[in-house]
C-alpha cells in the first residue's frame, strides 16, 4: 500500500480553499482548519502577552520563545509563510502605527541622527557584514552576501517598546522609534538593488541614483495620500468609517509607490507622520480617539502574530537546511558572528554620532550665549521673542558678537557681513523678498522660539556614554530580518543557508539582546526617568488659560445661532477658566453671596465644569467655588459688578445650559489651538503635552454628548 501524498506545510496558499475528508465522511473546506488555528493563535496571544506582563518579560521574547518551543514539538506540522504576506500583509500597518504615535517634535529634533542611523549605518552594515559572510562563503557571490548584510542590518521596533516601559531617556526613544520607521525601507531598497545588481551588472552609481529616487518618489506618495486621506476622513461624520479609512491608508500608500517602483515602506511610514501632525488641526476628537484605540488593537494582534509566527518557522527553516546538504552548525556560527558584527558596527557608530552631536549641541549653546549677550546689552527679553518690535529684532541680530574667523576663511566672513546687512534691512521694515515685512518678522520670531526651546531639549536630554551603550545593545533585529531573508530563496546557491542565518539572526538577537536590555539599563541607571520637567503642567496650564480668555474677551464672539452670549454666561465660563489656573482660587476677590441667589433655579450642581483641584483643596474651597458661581448667577462680570446687570433679560435652565456648554467647547477649541503651536515650537515635553491634550479631549467629548442629548430633547 503506497503511501499518501505528503501533507503540504501550513501556509501553503494553493492549499488555501481547498477540501478535506472528516472521520465522519463529510467534506469541510480547509479554511475551517485556519479558522481554528486563528482562534488559538489570538487566545494565546493574549495569554501569552499576559504571563510575560506579570513575568517582567516583554512579550515578543515570551512569543518567540514559545513559538520555538512549539516548533520542535512531532506532531506540528511544518510551517512556512511567504515572505509577501508579512513585507506587504503585517508591517504596512505595523510602521503606520508606530509613525502616527512618535512625538513629531522630538523626532524633528534629532532627524539627522535617525537618517544616520536608518541609512548610513544600514548601508555600512551591509557592506562590511557582507564581505565578512563572503570569506566564509566564497561560492555565493559578493552582491548576494551584501544583500543578506541587507537583510540582517534594520533594527526591530521591539526594543521601543522594552525601553517605553523602563523610563528612559524620551530622546534615546524617539531616535530608536525613528530608526526603526525608516532603515527597514533603506534595507529593503538596498536587498532590491543588490540582487538585481548580482543579476544584471548594475554599478555603485546604478543602486544610489535608484536608491535616492525610491526614497523621494515614496515620499512624495506618501505625502500626498496622508493629506488626502485626512482631508476625506474629514467630510466623513461617522467614527467607523472614518477609523476604516485610517486602517485602509497604509496600503493605500504602499501600493502606488512600489508600482511607482519606489519604497511602499517610505511611503507608509510619511503617511503616518502627516497624520501624526495634523490629525489634531483637522480631525474631531471622537474620531482620533476612535482611532487611537483601535489602532492599538489591532498593533497588538499584528505583532503578536509576527512573532510568534518567527518562533514557529524554526523547524522549517531547518529542515530545509538538512534536506539541502547545508551544515546548520554552520548557519548558527555564521549568525552568531553577524550579530556579534553588527553590535560592534553599531557601537562604532554611534560612538561617533554621539561625538558629533555633543559637537552640535555645544554650538548651539554658544549660539544662544551670543544671543543672551546681544539681547541683555539692547535690554530686550530673549525668552519671548513674540514681544519683539523690529528695531528690536535688528538691535538683537546687529549686536550677536561674532566669533573670530580664521585668516583662511575670509571669503566666509565677507558673506557674512553682507549678510547681516541684508537682515538688519530686512527687519527695518523694507521687504527683500516681497513678502509683508511682519509676516517675514513673524516667521523669524518662530524660528528664534524654535531655536531656543531645541537648545534646552538638547541640553536637557544629552546624548551621553551611558545612553550610547543603550542604544547600542537595543539595535536588535526582528521580525523584518526573517521576512526579507526569504527573499533570497532561488536568488544564488545555498539559499536555504542563507535564510536560516537570518532567522538565527533575528531570534538570537531578539532572545539575547531583548532579555537583557531592561537589566542592562537598571545597571546604567536609566530607568524612571520623567521627561517634563518641574512647573512644565502649570506653565502650559497658564498659557491654555490665557488662549481661552482671550476668546471671552472678543467682542464679536457669538453663538452659533449669531446672537450674542448671555453675560452671566460669559462670567460663568471665565470664572471656571479662572479658577483652572494655578493658584486662581486665590487670586479672585472672594465675594459675598447675592441676596437673591437663593431665588435662582441655576444651582452649582448644574455645572458640567468644576475643577478637581477646588475639589481636592478641601471644604472650604469648595464653599469659596460655591460662593463665586452664587455672585455670578445675576452678574456678567464678578470682579466688576454692575447693578444694570439685573436687567438682563431671563434665560431658561436649558438654554442657560446649552449656551455654557457650547461656551465651554470654544474655549477647549481655542485651547487645543494654544497647545498644538506649543507643540511646534517645542517649547514642552511630549509627556505634558499628551497628558494636556488628553485631559482637553476627555472634556470635549464629555460637552459633545451632553450637546447632542440636549439638542434632542
Amino acid at each position: 500500500m503506497s503511501p499518501g501524498p505528503a501533507k503540504p506545510p501550513i501556509g501553503d496558499s494553493a492549499q488555501a480553499f481547498s477540501t478535506r475528508t472528516t472521520s465522519s465522511g463529510h467534506n469541510r473546506p480547509v479554511l475551517e482548519h485556519y479558522l481554528v488555528i486563528a482562534v488559538i493563535g489570538v487566545a494565546a496571544i493574549v495569554a501569552l502577552t499576559s504571563v510575560g506582563a506579570k513575568l517582567g518579560v516583554a512579550p515578543p521574547l515570551v512569543l518567540i520563545g514559545v513559538g520555538i518551543a512549539l516548533s520542535l514539538l512531532p506532531f506540528v506540522p511544518d510551517i512556512r509563510i511567504p515572505s509577501d504576506v508579512i513585507l506587504i500583509g503585517l508591517l504596512p500597518p505595523l510602521l503606520y502605527a508606530s509613525a502616527v504615535s512618535v512625538p513629531v517634535v522630538e523626532f524633528r529634533r534629532d532627524m539627522a541622527a535617525v537618517g544616520a542611523l536608518a541609512v548610513i549605518l544600514v548601508v555600512g552594515s551591509s557592506v562590511l557584514l557582507g564581505v565578512v559572510v563572503h570569506l566564509f562563503l566564497p561560492e555565493v557571490p559578493l552582491p548576494i552576501c551584501v544583500a543578506l548584510g541587507a537583510v540582517v542590518a534594520p533594527t526591530d521596533a521591539v526594543a521601543t517598546t522594552i525601553v517605553k516601559r523602563l523610563g528612559v531617556s524620551p530622546r534615546v526613544v524617539t531616535m530608536l522609534d525613528g530608526e526603526s520607521l525608516f532603515n527597514d525601507a533603506t534595507a529593503l531598497v538596498l536587498l532590491r538593488a543588490t540582487t538585481a545588481g548580482g543579476a544584471v551588472g548594475l554599478s555603485l552609481i546604478d543602486i544610489t541614483v535608484e536608491f535616492v529616487v525610491s526614497a523621494v518618489v515614496a515620499a512624495l506618495v506618501g505625502g500626498l495620500v496622508g493629506w488626502l486621506a485626512l482631508t476625506l476622513r474629514q467630510a466623513i461624520v461617522a467614527p467607523a468609517p472614518n477609523t476604516a479609512i485610517s486602517f485602509i491608508t497604509p496600503f493605500v500608500a504602499y501600493v502606488p509607490a512600489e508600482e511607482l517602483g519606489a519604497s511602499g515602506l517610505v511611503a507608509v511610514v510619511v503617511a503616518g507622520l502627516v497624520s501624526n501632525l495634523m490629525a489634531p488641526h483637522r480631525l474631531d476628537t471622537r474620531h482620533r480617539l476612535n482611532e487611537e484605540a483601535n489602532w492599538k488593537t489591532a498593533q497588538f494582534l499584528l505583532e503578536g502574530v509576527v512573532f510568534l509566527i518567527m518562533g514557529l518557522q524554526l523547524k522549517t527553516l531547518v529542515g530545509d537546511v538538512v534536506e539541502a546538504g547545508d551544515s546548520v552548525p554552520l548557519a548558527i556560527g555564521l549568525g552568531g558572528l553577524c550579530i556579534a558584527g553588527s553590535v560592534v558596527i553599531r557601537a562604532v557608530f554611534v560612538a561617533i554620532l554621539a561625538f558629533a552631536l555633543d559637537r552640535r549641541a555645544h554650538r548651539k549653546v554658544r549660539r544662544r550665549k551670543r544671543w543672551e549677550t546681544a539681547s541683555d546689552a539692547v535690554g530686550v527679553d530673549l525668552k519671548d521673542p513674540q514681544s519683539w518690535s523690529p528695531d528690536d529684532a535688528s538691535a538683537i541680530r546687529l549686536a550677536e558678537p561674532t566669533p573670530p574667523l580664521p585668516s583662511g576663511l575670509a571669503t566666509v566672513a565677507r558673506h557674512q557681513r553682507r549678510w547681516r546687512r541684508q537682515f538688519a534691512h530686512l527687519l527695518s521694515g523694507r521687504s527683500t523678498t516681497g513678502h509683508p515685512q511682519e509676516r517675514q518678522l513673524s516667521r523669524w520670531k518662530t524660528a528664534v522660539q524654535r531655536y531656543l526651546a531645541d537648545v534646552d531639549y538638547l541640553t536637557r536630554e544629552p546624548l551621553g556614554a551611558k545612553e550610547s551603550v543603550l542604544l547600542v545593545w537595543a539595535g536588535m533585529r526582528g521580525v523584518v530580518t526573517l521576512a526579507a531573508g526569504q527573499t533570497l530563496a532561488g536568488k544564488a546557491v545555498q539559499d536555504d543557508l542563507l535564510i536560516l542565518i537570518a532567522f538565527v539572526v533575528a531570534a538570537g538577537s531578539m532572545l539575547i539582546q531583548g532579555s537583557t536590555l531592561a537589566w542592562l539599563a537598571k545597571v546604567l541607571k536609566l530607568t524612571g526617568q520623567d521627561s517634563s520637567r518641574p512647573g512644565e503642567a502649570a506653565a502650559l496650564n497658564q498659557q491654555l488659560g490665557q488662549a481661552a480668555l482671550s476668546l471671552l474677551d472678543d467682542p464679536d464672539l457669538r453663538q452659533a445661532s449669531g446672537e450674542p452670549y448671555d453675560l452671566r454666561v460669559l462670567g460663568l465660563v471665565s470664572l471656571g477658566v479662572h479658577i483652572a489656573q494655578p493658584g486662581g482660587l486665590d487670586q479672585l476677590e472672594q465675594p459675598s453671596a447675592s441676596p437673591d441667589s437663593k431665588t435662582s433655579d441655576f444651582t452649582v450642581e448644574d455645572i458640567d465644569f468644576v475643577p478637581d483641584m477646588v475639589a481636592a483643596a478641601g471644604p472650604e474651597a469648595t464653599a469659596r467655588w460655591a460662593d463665586l458661581v452664587n455672585q455670578i448667577r445675576h452678574r456678567g462680570d464678578p470682579d466688576d459688578p454692575d447693578p444694570a446687570d439685573a436687567a438682563l433679560p431671563p434665560l431658561s435652565e436649558a438654554d442657560r445650559l446649552r449656551q455654557y456648554r457650547e461656551l465651554r467647547l470654544l474655549t477647549l477649541h481655542a485651547m487645543r489651538e494654544a497647545l498644538l503651536e506649543a507643540r511646534s515650537l517645542g517649547t514642552y515635553s511630549h509627556r505634558t503635552l499628551a497628558d494636556a491634550l488628553a485631559i482637553l479631549d476627555a472634556d470635549e467629548i464629555s460637552l459633545e454628548l451632553k450637546l447632542d442629548v440636549s439638542s434632542q430633547e
